[in-house]
Parts: C-alpha cells; structure tokens; sequence
C-alpha cells in the first residue's frame, strides 16, 4: 500500500462535504448541473453535463419525494389529530345522547354500546381510539332503531382509518427516498469528482475557473487527515437523527429503528 495513500490531492472532497447532510449533496449536485449547463455550448463541457445529467435527475427526484411526502405526512397528522380531537370533544357526546335517546343508560343495550363509557374514546393510542369507533359501528349494526347513527359512525370510522393509511403511507415513502438517497450520494460523489478532474485537467492554465462549477463554500477540504469516517460540521440537519424528530411529528406510538430507515414503523 502505498506511503502516500491520505495524499489529499486523492480524497474525493464531495464525500466528506456531504456526510451527514442529504439537504447538502442536493444543493452541490443541483448547483454544478446547472452550472453545466449553463456552459454546454462548450463541447467539453456538454460532454460533462451529459455523463452527469441521469445521477442528478436522479438525486433531485429523490430529494423532491422526500421533502414531499415529508410536507404531505404533517398535513395527514395534523388532519388525523384534528379528527381525534372532533371524536373525543364532538362526536363521542353527540353518539351517545343519540343512544340514550333510545335505550337508557341501565338497559343492557346501552351497556353492549356503550359499557365502558366515553372516556376510552377519549384517550390512549391513536390505533386503539380507532379501532374503538369502528367496532361501535358495528355493533350498532345490529339495532335498527339506530341506523341512521350506525352510518354516521361507521362514516366517521372509515374517514379516521383513510386519514391513518395516509399517515403511514407518507412516512414508508419518505422512508423509502430518504433510504434511495442515502445509498445512492456515494455514486454522485463520485460523479462529481470525475468532473472536478476532468475541469482540473480542461482548464489546467486557469485553473481559478473550476470554482465556477462548483459550490466551492459547500465543498471544504480538511487541511489535517485524520480517517475516513471523518465528518465535517454539518450546516443543514444530522441526519442520523432527523427521522426521529420528524417521526414525532406522526406519532409517538410508532416506533423507529432509526439505524434502518426503511422498515415500515
């Protein structure tokens, strides 16, 4: 192996730059794509853009679904949470005069409908709370005389377990793209850094014009090597642990192994 292996003039700069920081690797990938193509009326310099148009279309896709359904899954949270506080201040009180409109609190109807009474609609896991309303439609199901409130229940059940599946769906896809990005920044890294080399080698007599390609305030180099698992101060988000603090946005009862971002929670 050779003496001079941590040479710095062979570190891929893009790779230390961008750990830890996905929000980091878009905007050098979508800043040197646009700068290519802005010059690719140069030949040598279409050459370039056109090696590495299909990784940044891939990173700024990626990056789009993860910051998408980031935005979407706090809008499903914010609507399933607004929809438990309508269950536990509006709907539990109005479907249970409505009961007892039929059967008093004392006849064993009202008790196979309402035996445990309001307060676990009330509080507890947001599954659980669910789960509660749909099994309250049907078992209204089986008394006619309140049908009419059978449906508006059973409405409001399946309203609640849509908004849910929602959830879920958009933190598995923000997962999933976030997962996609991570593994796939090693390869634009790369990308990059043959495009540095080759713009070092193009413009090797004015060699100040390859910081036109690039974010050069994003792209430090570290004066000192010290090992490969070396991460520079992160300017945007740590990523390790960014999926917890936005799972809390969700919910607390999902739980996350946040050393794998792609289970399904």
């Amino acid at each position: 192996m050779s003496t001079y292996q941590n040479w710095v003039y062979t570190r891929n700069p893009f790779i230390n730059a961008t750990k830890g920081s996905l929000q980091k690797l878009y905007v050098i990938v979508s800043d040197h794509d646009s700068k290519l193509k802005r010059g690719n009326t140069d030949p040598e310099i279409d050459m370039l853009y056109q090696r590495f148009a299909p990784i940044s279309e891939q990173v700024i896709a990626l990056y789009d679904n993860w910051r998408n359904n980031e935005a979407m899954g706090r809008t499903a949270t914010l609507k399933l949470d607004n929809l438990l506080f309508e269950l536990s201040n509006v709907r539990i009180d109005d479907w249970d005069v409505r009961i007892r409109f039929v059967f008093d609190k004392r006849h064993d109807n009202y008790k196979t409908l309402m035996g445990d009474g309001r307060m676990i609609f009330m509080r507890g896991k947001k599954d659980i709370r669910i789960a509660l309303v749909r099994q309250l439609a049907q078992r209204l199901g089986n008394f006619p005389q309140l049908s009419s409130l059978q449906t508006d229940v059973e409405a409001f059940a399946t309203l609640l377990e849509t908004t849910r599946d929602d959830q879920r769906g958009y933190l598995k896809d923000r997962r999933d793209a976030l997962e996609s990005l991570r593994q796939i920044r090693v390869e634009a890294c790369k990308e990059l850094f043959k495009n540095l080399s080759y713009l070092n080698y193009l413009y090797v007599e004015q060699p100040q014009r390859v910081t036109d390609f690039f974010k050069m305030e994003l792209v430090r180099v570290v004066s000192t090597y010290t090992s490969n698992s070396v991460e520079e101060e992160d300017i945007s988000e740590n990523l390790n642990e960014e999926p917890d603090s936005f799972e809390e946005l969700f919910d607390q009862e999902f739980e996350i192994d946040t050393s794998n971002t792609g289970g399904d929670g």
